[in-house]
């Protein structure tokens, strides 16, 4: 099997080139509520740092920290909702806050499965 190595492609007949990895998730995880990450890309760890909050650390670190996070969760019941709050980000860390709305009252104990994606530029 052959390899293609590319860092930008353009249309045969010509056109505007672009970054094949422009647009692709730079960093993943599924973590549950012990910091246990079950399966991640360009994630070194969770942290656990107190009820409800966590600190993704990255591998590979950003260029700067105007990245673009979104956070999902598990629901257990439609009645349910999962509120994600980021907290101050770095290049090389990424601390959010997992909350559970449950027939309007908030709820930091019950928290379950978080799944972060994080795309941006990489150092």
């Amino acid at each position: 099997m052959s390899t293609i190595a590319v860092d930008n492609a353009r249309p045969s007949a010509g056109g505007t080139s672009y970054s094949l990895t422009s647009g692709v998730a730079k960093a993943w995880c599924s973590a549950n509520v012990s910091a246990v990450v079950s399966d991640s890309y360009n994630v070194s760890s969770v942290t656990d740092v107190a009820t409800a909050r966590f600190s993704l650390n990255l591998t590979n670190s950003f260029v700067n920290a105007d990245y673009s996070v979104a956070i999902g969760t598990e629901l257990n019941t439609l009645l349910d909702m999962r509120v994600s709050v980021l907290e101050v980000k770095t290049t090389s860390e990424t601390p959010y806050k997992i909350s559970r709305v449950s027939n309007g009252t908030l709820d930091e104990s019950s928290v379950e499965d978080v799944m972060p994606t994080i795309n941006g530029d990489l150092a």
